[in-house]
């Protein structure tokens, strides 16, 4: 955790490797473009299965969270668009009660389009690791 007064001045990322894709889809509100839900998505796919997945959503609460029910609904299964719409669904699990609503998209929506986001960044995500 950073202390008063420190702010981050770099962040270090591995490259995708072979087999590995990542991508990231939002929901942007038309003003500020600002993602009002957001899913970023990393996959690595071997002979056709997912072997590792790891999915975050952000927008939707106070702070970007982890989608361990996502990742956990993937790996092991064969790398379809069938799995991967029904492992995006499992984002539903993830969230809590504090799915913000405003006056660009209320909780419900945000919480419906969590799913439709989750599935465009798994599926750009998989192409890419194609």
């Amino acid at each position: 955790a950073l202390m008063d007064g420190e702010l981050v001045a770099e962040i270090t990322m591995d490259q995708d490797g072979a087999n590995t894709g990542s991508a990231y889809a939002k929901l942007s509100n038309p003003a500020s473009r600002y993602a009002m839900v957001g899913a970023a998505a990393r996959v690595t796919v071997e002979g056709g299965v997912f072997t590792a997945v790891s999915v975050a959503v952000g927008g939707l609460t106070p702070k970007a969270q982890a989608a361990p029910s996502v990742n956990a609904a993937l790996v092991g299964k064969a790398a379809t668009a069938d799995n991967i719409a029904a492992a995006a669904a499992a984002v539903q699990n993830d969230l809590g009660d504090d799915v913000m609503g405003d006056i660009h998209a209320s909780a419900d929506y945000r919480r419906q389009m969590a799913t439709v986001f989750v599935k465009r960044a798994l599926t750009k995500a998989t192409e890419r690791a194609g």
